[in-house]
């Protein structure tokens, strides 16, 4: 297990305990379905650059997975969307692929800001 400060925008980031898997799959073995109408979200996502960058185990991350509601309509569905998107800020490339340019603490925060921006609280 890792141990590392997670920052959620609240005062003072808080210690939590995370643990790594080395695939997916993996992951989804040990902790389980999202459950009914949930999917597992990855906070900085699982792009083949960022497996290669950043290692497995901390894309399928319990620091670095939520659950979130999944389906027409959801915040799931909508950040999946934006980040399939061009914004004005991304020089052309979709926010994804944009995204991927950044280091992992960027693109963390950026997704727990994108999180919030569609609805979602911690």
């Amino acid at each position: 297990m890792l141990n590392e400060a997670v920052d959620l925008g609240a005062a003072e980031a808080v210690q939590v305990s995370t643990q790594g898997f080395s695939s997916f799959n993996a992951f989804k073995r040990a902790m389980g379905s999202a459950g009914e109408g949930k999917a597992w979200h990855h906070i900085v996502e699982q792009t083949p650059g960022n497996l290669v960058e950043l290692g497995a185990e901390t894309i399928h991350n319990t620091g670095n997975l939520i659950k979130l509601p999944h389906g027409a309509g959801s915040i799931h569905n909508r950040v999946s969307g934006y980040y399939s998107s061009k914004d004005f800020f991304t020089g052309g490339l979709t926010v994804r692929q944009w995204l991927s340019t950044q280091n992992y603490q960027a693109q963390y925060d950026f997704g727990i800001q994108t999180l919030r921006k569609f609805g979602w609280t911690p």
